[in-house]
C-alpha cells in the first residue's frame, strides 16, 4: 500500500522522509532490503553513496499530481539506487558478456554456480533489469514470473528499476549483495522556468567487499 504523500510547503524546499515514505523506494528497489534501523551515529564516509533520481514535473495546486510526482519521483529514485549499486559491483567481477536468447540457460548456470559456492541455506538471489523479463524465462509463481528454476535449486528474482543501459543480470549471495542499512531520503522542490519539478535523492552505505567471497557473484551484461 502506497503511503500518503508528502506535500513540500513550498517551491524551493527540501524535506527529509519519515521511515514510512522511506519503504516506498525500498519497495521499488531490487537491491535495497527493508531492514528497519535507526540512523547510525558514525557513518563512515567511505561507504557512503549518494544516488539522485530524475526530475518529475510538479502541479502543487493538484493533489492527484502530487501523488503522481512523489510516487514517481521516489520510483525514479530507486532506480538510481539499484543503478549505485551495481557501479560498486561492476568492477569487482568479470562481467560476461551473454546474447539476449542465451540470458535463460545462463541464468540457470549462474544460479547452480552461485548455490554451490556460497554453501548458504539461502536460495541466491538474481537481480534483473526490468528489460530482461521477456528473455529470462522465468518460472510463473502466482501468476508472476519471479524464479529462476535451475533444477536442485532456485534463485529469488527482483526487477531493477533503472533505466540505463546496457543491461545487467546479477546472480548472488543476498547476504552479500543486498542493500541493508539507513536509507536517508531527501525530496526536493525545483524551479525551472515556470514550472516546478520535484527531485528525491537518497544517501546510503553500501560497501560490499566481493574478493572475499570468489564465486559468490556473477554478472551478465546484455547484448542487443
Amino acid at each position: 500500500m502506497e503511503s500518503e504523500p508528502t506535500v513540500l510547503s513550498r517551491r524551493g524546499e527540501t524535506i527529509t522522509l519519515d521511515a514510512e515514505h522511506v519503504g516506498d523506494v525500498h519497495r521499488h528497489s531490487a537491491f535495497s532490503l527493508w531492514d528497519d534501523v535507526e540512523t547510525p551515529d558514525d557513518p563512515d564516509p567511505r561507504t557512503q553513496v549518494r544516488a539522485v533520481g530524475e526530475p518529475v514535473p510538479l502541479r502543487r495546486a493538484d493533489l492527484d499530481d502530487v501523488t503522481r510526482a512523489e510516487t514517481e519521483a521516489l520510483t525514479t529514485l530507486a532506480g538510481a539506487v539499484d543503478h549505485a549499486c551495481l557501479e560498486r559491483l561492476l568492477p569487482q567481477v568479470d562481467v560476461e558478456d551473454v546474447a539476449p536468447d542465451a540470458l535463460a540457460g545462463w541464468l540457470v548456470e549462474a544460479t547452480q554456480s552461485v548455490s554451490e559456492a556460497s554453501a548458504s541455506v539461502d536460495s541466491p538471489s538474481a537481480y534483473l533489469d526490468a528489460e530482461l523479463r521477456r528473455h529470462a524465462g522465468l518460472r510463473l509463481i502466482g501468476g508472476r514470473r519471479r524464479t529462476v528454476d535451475a533444477g536442485w535449486c532456485e534463485a529469488d528474482v527482483q526487477f531493477t528499476s533503472r533505466r540505463q543501459r546496457p543491461w545487467y543480470a546479477v546472480v548472488a549471495d543476498e547476504q552479500l549483495t543486498g542493500l541493508r542499512g539507513y536509507l536517508q531520503v531527501s525530496l526536493t522542490s525545483v524551479d525551472f522556468g515556470a514550472e516546478e519539478f520535484l527531485t528525491a535523492s537518497a544517501v546510503f552505505g553500501y560497501s560490499p567487499r566481493i574478493s572475499l567471497h570468489p564465486g559468490h557473484v556473477r554478472i551478465a551484461r546484455i547484448g542487443a
